[in-house]
């Protein structure tokens, strides 16, 4: 076969739309912990092999649904082809077919099931609670040639991998259905290779099993047997049998393609957080931008030393809202300069009034900094050059619930481009308690394995950093 027979590889299930049904099932399941180990899975594992399979086995070949518990292990138990192929003709003579259902479908399916489940199981409730109490089935010994709790336990982290919002969407799944016939394709000319795919290949390989007929209907002309799926391999560390495997993958699949293995969205995330903790209505307000009106209550320009004669004549002092250039790279809606006002001035230099010199609102999405410029001026408002600037870092102040309800002083040095004397304002600022106004994100490419928290290494997410060069910034690596 040429390379470009791997286009020729056709499948007998629509394996794009099956695999949302899929995530919609698995997202079902992560609803409920105790399906992944304990009480409920061994319960599971009995109402599986002593009801469901010899039930499944004398009902006419149609559309019927699990219980969630119970169709969780078939899901599982499928997920090992050989294993389950093995089971079936073992326990009920034939290979039990199945494909993934979810929303009306489900449901209708479930009322035509449960109504011939009570006739023949009376004494058996069809469904269980799987948030409360179930009864102790640890003393049932499976007959399955598959340890189906250990699988379970390790499957737990499959939807967590493949719980992004870029797997729903079609165009990338049917790139994946492309990649899935490629990696076939590695596999036939291959066929002693222990071969490692990318989760969007593993999503529509999952898919694939879960219609059993279909997988070895499609797979075995093509491959000359059933190809095994080994998820019991987990050890990702170096010289690792996945790891050496995962490296020889991408070597043949450079040099059959021409492309890179990878996939950016589709790789290992790292195990995930081990809880999810909501944050308090305060530690959201922490991270969000906010929007507060700034009163300024008076101001002057002051000489540095006694000594300095840094303004004479009339000026102008006009103070600007501001955002730096790292500031606007995180916000869409940011504006350079934004003027507030201009005080004008002959010999006196003070601006003051009871009721505030002026009041202006400050957007932390927006702005950054407060600018003031010295302009001297001829007749009283004729501009002429510019004397004197200087800038106040101030998103930090509006951001502090220390300064908020408060009047606090603040001194900022002025520089000048012409002339050597230096000269500052001091102005007399209250900055009332903010509001929310929303959140913004910056994403960023690059390296961050030492400058990130990953998921699995956090007790809980979201959370507030603590981390100084991080202050009022929450903080998370994802994977390609």
């Amino acid at each position: 076969m040429s390379v470009s027979d791997w286009r020729s590889i056709k499948f007998s299930v629509d394996l794009v739309e099956a695999s949302t049904d899929q995530l919609d099932f698995l997202r079902a399941v992560e609803q409920y912990p105790s399906l992944y180990s304990g009480p409920h899975v061994c319960h599971a594992l009995r109402r599986y092999e002593c009801y469901w399979l010899p039930l499944i086995k004398i009902l006419p070949t149609d559309h019927w649904a699990a219980p969630l518990d119970i169709a969780w292990l078939w899901h599982v138990h499928m997920l090992s082809p050989t294993h389950y192929e093995r089971d079936c003709y073992t326990l009920t003579g034939r290979l039990i077919d199945s494909s993934i259902m979810t929303g009306k479908t489900r449901k209708s399916a479930l009322e035509k099931t449960k109504r011939e489940w009570e006739k023949r199981y009376p004494d058996e409730p069809f469904e269980v609670n799987l948030g409360g109490w179930v009864p102790d089935s640890s003393y049932y010994v499976s007959k399955l040639s598959y340890d189906l709790p250990s699988a379970v336990g390790r499957q737990r982290f499959f939807y967590y991998q493949v719980s992004l919002p870029h797997y729903y969407d079609k165009t990338f799944l049917k790139a994946a259905l492309n990649r899935y016939k490629q990696f076939l394709f590695l596999k036939k000319e291959n066929p002693e290779l222990f071969i490692v795919p990318c989760y969007d290949i593993d999503l529509l390989w999952h898919t694939h099993q879960l219609h059993p007929r279909a997988y070895a209907r499609d797979l075995n002309p093509l491959l000359g047997e059933t190809l095994k799926h080994d998820d019991s391999v987990v050890d990702r560390d170096p010289g690792s049998k996945l790891s050496e495997a995962a490296a020889l993958t991408r070597q043949l699949w450079k040099k059959t393609y021409h492309s890179d293995f990878h996939n950016n969205g589709a790789m290992y995330r790292g195990e995930p957080p081990r809880g999810i903790t909501p944050l308090s209505s305060e530690g959201l307000f922490t991270l969000c931008c906010k929007q507060a009106t700034v009163i300024l209550e008076s101001i002057s320009l002051e000489k540095q030393n006694e000594s300095s004669q840094c303004i004479l004549g009339s000026i102008k002092l006009k103070i600007f809202k501001t955002a730096s250039n790292s500031h606007l790279a995180t916000s869409l809606n940011s504006v350079a300069v934004q003027k507030i006002t201009t005080l004008s001035g002959r010999k006196e230099y003070t601006w003051a009034s009871d009721k505030g010199v002026t009041s202006f609102d400050f957007n932390t999405s927006t702005c950054s900094h407060l600018r003031f410029t010295v302009i001297s001026c001829m007749l009283g408002f004729i501009e002429r050059e510019l004397l004197y600037e200087g800038t106040l870092p101030f998103l930090g102040v509006v951001d502090s619930p220390g300064y908020w309800g408060k009047t606090y002083s603040v001194v900022v040095p002025l520089h000048s481009p012409t002339l050597l004397e230096e000269c500052a304002v001091r102005a007399l600022l209250r900055i009332e308690p903010p509001r929310n106004v929303g959140y913004v994100f910056k994403v960023q490419s690059g390296e961050f394995t030492l400058n990130c928290e990953f998921p699995s290494l956090s007790e809980c997410l979201p959370y507030i950093s603590d981390r100084a060069d991080m202050k009022f910034a929450a903080h998370i690596a994802c994977h390609r």
